[in-house]
């Protein structure tokens, strides 16, 4: 059932557009949403002594245009880090907007800011639109977004697809941060990654082009390991990222999903508390994972953990990476899903 609830915490006007709280409920899991980008509230699902909100964020849409977080949005045009802001479409060199050190990150004033438009409610899904003009951020091209949020039994299913009139650079993701018990820290949740490989970063915190395996290393989450066993490990990667904030590319023989063969399992993960079960997966070459090592005020460091399912950083730099480039006719199409148990 989806039901648009008019709760004064979030109705409001912003840049002239009604945002307005969206539930999706079935018996299995509840979904509070927001057409304020695009943006996951809650999600709770059943836990071991009753319902768990696993999802970490602002409840109100005071708190979340307060902060410059975020949490639980869908992210774009371009998810992560470009580096320098540097990119080069057509041999025209197109300046992003530097908003992280001397990088440009997500995009710049990105979609988790804009209000969307909802086009359709089902019974299991809303499915929210944008138009993302030439020349925002700086990027090229008028982007047409849908991104559709669905209850399917116990799965919430995301699907994000994007077109445009020229050539530009498309990666798209939801940046939810998750915390199977519900509160507390994550470094005792279990998690295994279907990733023999990760992308080293910089001091700048960007893929510096090796792919390095993650036999021997820190990054060995191919068994359920929990997640802080060797996060303070004197390993320099993780010194660089103060914690876990890589890619991790996807293996190739990954197993599939069981409804929907086009997507691959990306990971699993155990609340060690409520005994929240999670299984992520998508239609996505990596995954980002990271242990909340920076945190708004309010929220404490290691307290939520994020997959986010997406294109590896800084793509445009890198040829040898599976490319972000999105051309007029052609159709940007990426799947998540989350699943409990």
């Amino acid at each position: 059932m989806t039901t648009i609830v008019k709760r004064e915490d979030f109705c409001s006007i912003v840049n002239g557009k009604e945002v307005d709280l969206y539930t999706l409920t079935n018996e299995f899991l509840t979904i509070n949403l927001t057409n304020y980008g695009c943006r996951l509230i809650d999600i709770i699902t059943q836990g071991k002594n009753g319902p768990v909100n696993v999802l970490i964020g602002f409840r109100s849409l005071k708190g979340i245009m307060q902060c410059d977080n975020c949490m639980g949005a869908i992210i774009g045009r371009y998810a992560n880090k470009i580096y320098k802001g540097d990119l080069v479409i057509d041999s025209h060199k197109y300046q992003l907007p530097i908003n992280n050190g001397i990088n440009c990150l997500h995009g710049g004033d990105g979609f988790d800011k804009k209000v969307f438009t909802v086009t359709k409610i089902t019974k299991t899904e809303v499915v929210l639109e944008l138009d993302d003009k030439d020349g925002s951020n700086n990027f090229p091209g008028n982007v047409h977004v849908v991104i559709t949020y669905k209850l399917h039994e116990n799965n919430l299913v995301m699907t994000f697809e994007a077109t445009t009139d020229q050539t530009t650079v498309v990666n798209i993701t939801n940046h939810s941060y998750l915390n199977l018990n519900g509160e507390g820290s994550i470094v005792h949740h279990q998690l295994q990654i279907y990733s023999d490989q990760f992308l080293p970063i910089t001091d700048e915190i960007v893929p510096t082009g090796e792919i390095r395996k993650v036999e021997n290393t820190p990054f060995d989450f191919r068994e359920f390991k929990e997640i802080g066993k060797e996060i303070n490990n004197d390993y320099e990667q993780l010194k660089l990222g103060s914690g876990y904030d890589h890619s991790f590319i996807i293996n190739e023989n990954a197993p599939h999903c069981s409804w929907d063969k086009s997507i691959k399992q990306i990971a699993n993960i155990k609340g060690d508390i409520s005994e929240v079960q999670m299984s992520i997966y998508s239609s996505q070459p990596g995954v980002q994972f990271y242990t909340s090592n920076f945190m708004p005020e309010g929220f404490k460091t290691r307290s939520a953990f994020c997959l986010e399912t997406q294109h590896f950083p800084d793509s445009p730099h890198h040829p040898e990476f599976p490319s972000t480039y999105l051309k007029r006719g052609d159709v940007y199409h990426h799947v998540c899903v989350y699943q409990f148990q």
